[in-house]
């Protein structure tokens, strides 16, 4: 009778143990990636390309689960759980749907490559902050989003490079917590802290980087 209960326990802790060795290399791979990006993204030299890519995903997702729940999608959680729920070959349509847009963007249209980063960047912040304030008011959140559109517009104009910080980071810092809740079955609450200690993280190690870059130009230019 006893084997009733220990056997499915038996049979799932295998399965489970055999999920966790399937996916640990293409974890790893995964993660070094998203480490590179988050801790370096801006300084690589197609970095308009991938922030591109990536913002293009991100939108696509978006409208996509906004369609399908016919609500417009105001929560970094919804965002993060529905994709973790969401079949293989729609995720793969929407990775596909994403590169075929950054193409016609950067073939056709590049002139509004840099506005397309400037949106997804504020919408990604608006719905953070929409968990963290608890609330999906969707004057509230519109309201976060024109704001955070403002101040990243002007930092872009006087400073360029704070845009491809700050967008490269959030993609990042979203990729690997996303990547480590999934694996270790983090629930949200640890993955949205998990997002921002990421996020700060990153943002002050890429800063750093573009001060020694300047620091070195200036030198350079003294000699």
């Amino acid at each position: 009778m006893s084997c009733l209960f220990i056997c499915p326990n038996i049979v799932y802790n295998q399965i489970h143990m055999t999920d966790y060795s399937f996916t640990a290399f293409p974890m790893i791979v995964f993660s070094l990636i998203a480490s590179i990006y988050l801790f370096n993204g801006a300084f690589f030299r197609y970095r308009t390309h991938l922030t591109l890519f990536i913002a293009s995903f991100i939108i696509s997702l978006a409208i996509f689960l906004s369609i399908t729940n016919q609500s417009i999608l105001s929560s970094f959680t919804h965002l993060f759980t529905s994709m973790l729920s969401l079949p293989l070959l729609t995720l793969l349509l929407l990775l596909v749907g994403s590169l075929i847009g950054e193409i016609i963007i950067l073939k056709w249209m590049p002139s509004i490559a840099t506005y397309v980063i400037i949106i997804t960047s504020s919408y990604f912040l608006s719905i953070i902050t929409s968990d963290i304030v608890h609330s999906n008011n969707i004057i509230l959140l519109s309201s976060v989003f024109f704001v955070f559109n403002a101040i990243i517009f002007v930092l872009y104009r006087l400073k360029k490079h704070l845009l491809f910080i700050i967008s490269s980071v959030l993609g990042g810092a979203f990729a690997l917590s996303t990547l480590f809740s999934s694996f270790y079955y983090f629930p949200s609450s640890v993955h949205i802290l998990l997002f921002i200690v990421l996020l700060v993280s990153g943002f002050f190690t890429q800063r750093h980087t573009l001060h020694g870059m300047k620091k070195k130009e200036n030198e350079d230019d003294r000699t």
